[in-house]
């Protein structure tokens, strides 16, 4: 799985959209819901698929815990994102 984030509560991580994307999709290939790899698909294709899709999930923005800390004086106190793919990849498929 990619690195997206340290499962220590306390270090500063980065992460992008795109990477925990890949990450969601690797998990699901792992449990077995899924062959396909992730894929790169034009806007157009996006927004095919549900609407306004080309800017939602277009942007590989990168979450930074440390601008969180320095300017909201967040501190983390819940697991790490990454740790948290497996569970939440389980609790969508019940869903469908």
């Amino acid at each position: 799985m990619l690195k997206l984030a340290s499962e220590s509560s306390t270090a500063d991580c980065e992460q992008s959209f795109g990477d925990l994307n890949v990450a969601i999709v690797e998990e699901c290939r792992r449990q077995g819901f899924t062959i396909a790899d992730a894929e790169t698909i034009t806007a157009q294709k996006a927004d095919s698929l549900s609407p306004h899709a080309a800017v939602l999930w277009g942007t590989n923005a990168v979450i930074r815990s440390s601008r969180a800390r320095k300017l909201l004086g967040w501190n983390p106190s819940a697991p790490a994102l990454s740790s948290t793919i497996p569970a939440l990849v389980v609790s969508e498929a019940k869903l469908i």
